[in-house]
């Protein structure tokens, strides 16, 4: 349910040129937008790039990854390797989500959804809470039922691209800590404190830094290959 907005605080930076895109049916991409669209803005860039992906918008980069321009892979609260079990649980729970969508009033799906233990650090900094729910109750139901019918597991899900690839989560969500310890050593882990798992939101300074930082070394790697 989030869009660029969600992501300013990654914008405090004299480094980095971003293009931010929101995800079919989020923000400023409506309904009707495709993978294939978000492919198709890669190409049009016609250089090299890095991928940053939040969440949902994590699995999506994950694919876009892909690319033959990608040059790092970024994942800030996203759960990419699924075991068999979780990869069927994911499935069952975006059909219930789905379910909600279309019975529930939306503001009561909106405020069910945010109780979610993922969520809790973020529930505790009540002015920052409240304006994102604020953001959220806005949304049209139809483009978010769109965009978990374009963006289901079974169509996003995607093996780790050959890039450099960081992850990044928040210290007080214990279920992506559980999960970031079982990444494989091709995965770069570093966890942020005093957040939670909307860490473009709760700790943006640090979430921003790590992200300088990893970008900076790939591009020297890459340099130092293209003097060899």
């Amino acid at each position: 349910m989030g869009s660029c907005h969600d992501a300013k605080g990654l914008l405090e930076t004299s480094y980095l040129s971003w293009h931010l895109i929101d995800l079919p049916g989020h923000g400023k991409t409506k309904q009707t937008a495709t993978l294939q669209d978000l492919f198709d803005y890669l190409d049009e860039l016609k250089s090299p790039f890095h991928l940053v992906g939040y969440s949902m918008g994590g699995r999506v980069a994950q694919k876009l990854a892909h690319h033959k321009n990608t040059l790092s892979l970024t994942l800030i609260s996203s759960q990419t390797l699924f075991s068999d079990a979780e990869y069927l649980n994911r499935i069952e729970f975006e059909k219930e989500l789905t379910q909600k969508l279309q019975t529930l009033p939306f503001k009561e799906f909106v405020e069910e959804f945010y109780k979610s233990s993922l969520f809790t650090s973020l529930r505790r900094r009540k002015t920052l809470f409240n304006a994102m729910l604020t953001l959220r109750q806005d949304l049209d139901p139809k483009d978010l039922l769109y965009a978990l019918k374009e963006l289901n597991i079974e169509k996003i899900i995607s093996p780790f691209p050959p890039c450099p690839i960081l992850e990044l989560y928040g210290m007080c969500d214990l279920k992506y800590q559980k999960y970031c310890n079982q990444l494989p050593e091709v995965v770069h882990v570093v966890s942020i404190a005093q957040a939670g798992h909307a860490l473009c939101l709760e700790n943006p300074k640090q979430s921003l830094s790590l992200i300088e930082k990893f970008i900076t070394r790939c591009e020297h790697d890459v340099a130092n290959l293209r003097t060899v």
